[in-house]
C-alpha cells in the first residue's frame, strides 16, 4: 500500500474542494454496493447487507439546514437506512451544525423515510484531533480510511489511482489548513523522533513529520506488510497500540483467535471502535528536550517492533478477523410510532 501512495505523488490534483469529495462519494454510492456496505459498516462498526442504493443526493437543503450528501440504502431484509453525510477538509463546523444533522435524522425517521437515519462526519483524521472524537455526529469516517478503500478496490482498475490521489490531495490540504496551529517545538521534536526511528527501526517506515500541530500525541507508523485495517500507533500518553479497526466490540474473539501470540504483558482493549493490542510504555513528556526522552523512545520503538512482529506472524488470522467479523446485533426502528425514537 505504501508503494501505491508513493506512486500517487506523481498525480497532482490542485485546488481540491469538499465538493470534489462529495461527488467522488456520490459516484461510488451509485456505482458500487460493495462500497456502500463497506462505508456504512466501517463508519458504524455494525453489520449490514446492502442490496442497492435507492437514492443519492448531493447538497440537500431543509428548513433546519443542509446535508452535503443524503444516501438511502435498501438492505436485503427490505429495511432502509438513510445516511446524512457532512464532508469537511479543514473548514470549521458551523454553530450547532451537528445538532441540526441529528434533528434532520430524527425528522426523517418520524416521517417514515427510513428505518434508521444516521449522521456521519467525513474528514481527514487530523480534523478530529482524537481517535474517538465525533464532533457531535453519530459516527465518523476518515479520508485515510476512504483512501485505503480506493487503493485496494479491485473493480476500479487503474481509475483507483486518480480517486486515491484526489483524497491524498485533500489530506495534504487539511494538513496545510491546520498551519495556524503548527507548533515549532512539537515539529522539531517529532522530526528528531522520525530521524531516530529511521536510523534504528527503518522497517517502521515512519513518514517525515512536517507542520505538527501543538498537542499532537499520536504517531502512526506505516510498516509494509500490515493487513488492511491494522494500524500501529505510538500514543505518547503511555501506550503503543496495534489497532484492529472495527473490532472494538469483539475483544473476546480477538483474544481467542490470537491466543498465545498475545504475550503476558500485552492487553486487548477497546480504543474507540477498534480493538487495540496494547503495550504500556513510558509517557513522553511532550515538549521536553529530545535527549531527555531517549530511554522512553527506545522503549516505544521496541514495543512497536514487537507488535509489528505479531501482526506479520498473525497476518492470515488478522485478515480473517477483519474481513468476516461477526455482526453486532441491532434492532432497527419500526416504521410506525416508534420510528421517531433514536435507535443508533
Amino acid at each position: 500500500m505504501v508503494e501505491v501512495r508513493e506512486e500517487l505523488r506523481r498525480f497532482k490534483v490542485g485546488g481540491v474542494s469538499e465538493r470534489d469529495i462529495d461527488l467522488l462519494l456520490l459516484e461510488e454510492f451509485i456505482a458500487s454496493n460493495a462500497f456502500a456496505q463497506w462505508f456504512i459498516e466501517t463508519a458504524t462498526n455494525d453489520a449490514f447487507e446492502v442490496e442497492t442504493c435507492l437514492l443519492a443526493h448531493q447538497s440537500v437543503t431543509q428548513a433546519n439546514g443542509e446535508s452535503d450528501l443524503e444516501v438511502t440504502l435498501q438492505l436485503r431484509d427490505q429495511s432502509r437506512v438513510l445516511l446524512l453525510i457532512e464532508d469537511k477538509i479543514n473548514a470549521s463546523l458551523q454553530p450547532e451544525q451537528a445538532e441540526r444533522y441529528l434533528a434532520r435524522a430524527q425528522q426523517y425517521r418520524e416521517e417514515g423515510r427510513a428505518h434508521r437515519a444516521i449522521s456521519i462526519l467525513v474528514a481527514p483524521s487530523a480534523y478530529f484531533g482524537d481517535e474517538t472524537a465525533l464532533k457531535g455526529f453519530d459516527h465518523r469516517l476518515t479520508y485515510e480510511q476512504l483512501r485505503d478503500w480506493f487503493e485496494t478496490a479491485p473493480y476500479l482498475g487503474e481509475r483507483r489511482r486518480y480517486k486515491a490521489s484526489l483524497l491524498t490531495a485533500a489530506i495534504d490540504k487539511a494538513t496545510l489548513g491546520w498551519s495556524l496551529d503548527v507548533d515549532a517545538a512539537a515539529t522539531a521534536f517529532w522530526h528528531r523522533y522520525w530521524a531516530f526511528v529511521s536510523e534504528h527501526a527503518p522497517e517502521m517506515n515512519m513518514k517525515r513529520p512536517d507542520g505538527v500541530p501543538s498537542g499532537s500525541t499520536f504517531l502512526e507508523h506505516s510498516p509494509r506488510g500490515l493487513p488492511r485495517g491494522v494500524h500501529l500507533i505510538h500514543k505518547m500518553r503511555g501506550h503503543v497500540d496495534l489497532e484492529l479497526r472495527g473490532l472494538g466490540g469483539h475483544l473476546g474473539l480477538v483474544r481467542q483467535q490470537l491466543g498465545d501470540l498475545i504475550a503476558d504483558d500485552m492487553r486487548v482493549e477497546a480504543a474507540g471502535k477498534s480493538a487495540a493490542i496494547r503495550l504500556d510504555v513510558p509517557r513522553i513528556a511532550y515538549g521536553c528536550d529530545f535527549e531527555t526522552e531517549r530511554d522512553a523512545l527506545d522503549a516505544a520503538v521496541l514495543s512497536a517492533q514487537r507488535l509489528l512482529a505479531l501482526a506479520i506472524n498473525a497476518k492470515a488470522t488478522l485478515d480473517a478477523l477483519l474481513t468476516s467479523r461477526p455482526p453486532v446485533p441491532t434492532v432497527p426502528a419500526a416504521l410506525d410510532g416508534s420510528a421517531g425514537q433514536r435507535s443508533e
